[in-house]
């Protein structure tokens, strides 16, 4: 009997090695079946129907490297950002994500367990890539003072909402949608890398300003966030649905985000740091 199972687990591993050859094939079609075995190409999966009727399955995620496993998540994030480009959140389903990338709903769920957790590690892995663009403008200036960092604090509110726009979009869902359903377990381990991009950031300009602290700086791009995170939830009540309410005028209402944005920001500055002049900006 145990000569038995040895062999059979011989003739699985066999049929997983094959799989991988397989898989490298872009010519095949999506689901191969050859006698009790079936090759699923779309989900990785291997199934074997054994002789007493029960099916032994082995998903090939299993014996993905690190390296394929990060370059399939991250693929699957850039065609969840492309969708948020151009939908709602509430829009996006988990299906049409899985469908555009080309992966099974079940390939889907085994690197995001929920829609909340794709997004959320979307946000935190985008304000990663973002803190350390703004480290590579800082360390590039040959004069870094006071004055230019505060400079470039407002320069850089005024960019995230305008070329940064789905990023701001998902800080807003943040805390009230995207924790009430993501993992907590991916999303701390995404926040520790933005944590350690923020403490990369905030240490580069205590390096070029002496008189600020790793705190302070932090403090600085906390408030910055809070005030466009802040007007954007109050944006739009002079609209329903992304249409004008023209039969009520709401004229008070509006909100310039950009421009009030980086106002608000300002006023909060000039009060910090009065001995800054900063009425060019």
């Amino acid at each position: 009997m145990k000569n038995g199972i040895q062999y059979t687990y011989s003739i699985l591993t066999a049929i997983v090695l094959l799989g991988q050859q397989l898989r490298q094939m872009p010519h095949l079609t999506v689901r191969v079946q050859a006698g009790n075995f079936i090759f699923d190409r779309k989900s990785f999966l291997i199934i074997c129907k054994l002789t007493d009727g029960q099916f032994w399955r082995h998903n090939d995620m299993n014996i993905l490297t690190v390296g394929q496993k990060a370059a399939k998540a991250q693929a699957i994030a850039k065609i969840a950002a492309q969708q948020f480009a151009a939908q709602s959140f509430g829009q996006i389903t988990m299906a049409g994500i899985a469908k555009q990338a080309g992966v099974s709903k079940g390939t889907l769920f085994n690197y995001f367990e929920s829609k909340e957790s794709l997004f959320m590690t979307l946000l935190l892995d985008g304000y990663c890539d973002y803190f350390d663009q703004v480290s590579q403008t800082i360390a590039a200036r040959a004069v870094f003072t006071l004055t230019d960092f505060l400079k470039l604090l407002l320069d850089e509110t005024a960019a995230l909402i305008t070329s940064h726009a789905e990023l701001v979009r998902l800080n807003a869902l943040r805390g009230p949608i995207l924790e009430q359903g993501a993992n907590l377990k991916q999303t701390v381990t995404h926040r520790q890398a933005l944590y350690a991009a923020n403490e990369r950031l905030a240490q580069l300009v205590c390096d070029r300003i002496p008189t600020l602290t790793v705190s302070e700086v932090s403090q600085l791009l906390l408030v910055q966030s809070a005030v466009i995170s802040g007007l954007m939830n109050l944006s739009g009540l002079d609209e329903f649905q992304k249409q004008p309410l023209v039969a009520v005028d709401f004229e008070n209402f509006k909100v310039d985000l950009k421009q009030d944005a980086v106002a608000t920001f300002k006023y909060y500055l000039l009060g910090r740091y009065p001995q800054v002049q900063l009425e060019e900006v």
